[in-house]
């Protein structure tokens, strides 16, 4: 996580993000972590919430996800909104 490029870990980690995969948790674990390390908390908070939410979250997992959903949550909402007429690249 720390020094790969986050998108071609995404990328990895993309086929095992399907629940029937039984890596499925860990690998939204890791994709939350990934979405906050390149800024994105809003999708950092919305992974570990919908790990908070699958009932085949293990418990500690679960408390983690618990964790990580409310503090990207508070990063997203604390982020400064960018002005309605800024212009996109």
């Amino acid at each position: 996580l720390d020094t790969a490029e986050p998108k071609v870990l995404e990328a990895k980690l993309a086929a095992l993000n399907n629940p029937s995969n039984p890596l499925h948790n860990s690998a939204t674990e890791l994709s939350a972590l990934l979405a906050g390390k390149q800024g994105e908390n809003a999708r950092a908070a919305k992974l570990a919430q919908d790990l908070v939410d699958d009932p085949t979250t293990p418990a500690a997992m679960r408390q983690r996800a618990e964790d990580l959903a409310a503090y990207y949550k508070g990063l997203s909402e604390s982020a400064p909104a960018a002005p309605a007429d800024a212009k996109k690249p």
